[in-house]
């Protein structure tokens, strides 16, 4: 299923008329306005004429602003169809306002000008609020500016305005055509533009399908391996409660230390691949930091020691904050986890302390830090920053990954400071919460 609809260039400009079409009338109308009292100068004992005519120009452009809005809308009908509609539409109104051109001979050389001005001025507007399209343009040209000029040629030839008029004719001619090469030129490049659109949309749909493939590949992968990979570590175990030589021993040891960095990279591939799913829900509890905090320091003491960390945590028995608890769990570990193995011979502090109505939870290390050029990259998926070549031993560099999706999961600013020698420091923060 297309998730990115490439819109046609014909919608496109039904859309561009519906908005044009909530304000141009109004400009119209008042144009006209000034035709019709010019016109009232000269046959001031018919008001009919002049009336009625100005009477034609508000209904009908009343009507395109009645009519044009709700064509978008009409998706049962084909986009071409209704592109058509809308240019009958607007030929009607451009013809009705044409007839104040049977007045130009009895305008003066100055009233001629202003309606000229008028009729040059909406047609221009016209072509590009359309985007050069074609029916637009045609109809501004034939139905005003070419007989407008040819009114000044005229009145060049027979009437007052002389060679002024032939000048103004030619003038004329050689503006329409000028402004019907720029209309073609515009709507061309319009149309390579949403040639281009479509060929992205499509792209963007094939690589999200891509990435949505990947995603439950993952998911279905790293959940049906974590069966052998528990029976594997049950066997490992179990060979370690026999009597067993050092050799043997040393070998059960290495297998287990395998099946343990097997398991945690099966972990974070499952981690991610359900983030994004999308299939992961956030559950609002209260609960006490203090807790899931020791909990999880203590699980990381081992690979601590063996790498030389004093691992601490300072958090008050009394801070209880309002989230999922489960899901900030897994962010600390990941945060931890990441401090710990990345560093060696420094400290790593887990810190959580009030501030206003909200408590503060900090991973401190006093490791190697990260260079600013590298710091948004260690968000990016299997990127380690000092295991480039994905050594084994490193994980896949997906804690960070995990970490990002978390944080905008569950709400929170994660803030992140680190510099190279200074270590790494990242903090969030979480409501308040009252047992």
């Amino acid at each position: 299923m297309s998730t990115h609809r490439a819109i046609t260039l014909d919608e496109e400009l039904l859309n561009i008329i519906a908005s044009e079409v909530r304000s141009s009338p109004y400009v119209i109308i008042m144009s006209m306005s000034i035709v019709a009292y010019m016109l009232y100068q000269h046959i001031p004992g018919m008001p009919w004429v002049w009336g009625g005519w100005l009477s034609l120009v508000v209904i009908t452009q009343f009507y395109r602003m009645y009519r044009l809005p709700r064509l978008p809308l009409r998706t049962h009908r084909p986009a071409k169809r209704r592109a058509r509609e809308a240019a009958v539409v607007n030929s009607v109104g451009i013809g009705i306002q044409s007839l104040s051109l049977l007045a130009f001979p009895f305008f003066t050389p100055f009233e001629a000008a202003v309606q000229t001005m008028i009729f040059v001025g909406m047609g221009l507007g016209s072509m590009v609020a359309a985007v050069g399209w074609a029916p637009y343009t045609l109809s501004h040209i034939w139905l005003t500016l070419v007989p407008v000029y040819m009114l000044w040629a005229w009145s060049g030839l027979y009437g007052p305005a002389g060679t002024l008029g032939i000048l103004i004719a030619l003038v004329g001619c050689a503006y329409s055509v000028t402004l019907w090469l720029i209309s073609k030129r515009l709507y061309r490049m319009n149309e390579v533009f949403f040639a281009n659109h479509a060929a992205l949309a499509l792209a963007l749909d094939e690589a999200e399908t891509a990435g949505l493939a990947r995603t439950r590949f993952l998911a279905d992968a790293s959940h049906d391996l974590r069966q052998p990979l528990h029976a594997l570590s049950l066997f490992s175990a179990s060979l370690r409660m026999h009597q067993l030589n050092d050799r043997t021993r040393e070998i059960s040891i290495n297998i287990e230390a395998a099946v343990m960095a097997l398991s945690s990279q099966l972990d974070s591939l499952l981690d991610i691949s359900k983030l994004d799913a999308g299939v992961v829900s956030v559950k609002i509890s209260l609960f006490d930091l203090s807790e899931p905090l020791k909990r999880l320091c203590g699980e990381m003491q081992t690979i601590a020691n063996a790498a030389a960390i004093n691992l601490q945590v300072e958090c008050p028995s009394e801070a209880i904050v309002r989230s999922d608890p489960a899901l900030f769990e897994l962010l600390v570990r990941n945060l931890l986890t990441n401090a710990v193995t990345h560093n060696r011979k420094c400290s790593v502090r887990v810190v959580a302390f009030a501030k206003s109505d909200r408590w503060e939870i900090a991973v401190i290390d006093t490791g190697v830090g990260i260079p600013l050029e590298e710091q948004e990259r260690v968000f990016e998926e299997f990127y380690q920053l000092q295991n480039p070549g994905g050594a084994p031993g490193k994980g896949l560099g997906l804690g960070l990954s995990v970490v990002r999706r978390l944080s905008k999961l569950l709400k929170v600013e994660l803030e992140f400071v680190s510099a190279p020698g200074e270590g790494t420091s990242f903090r969030f923060s979480m409501p308040v919460g009252v047992l």
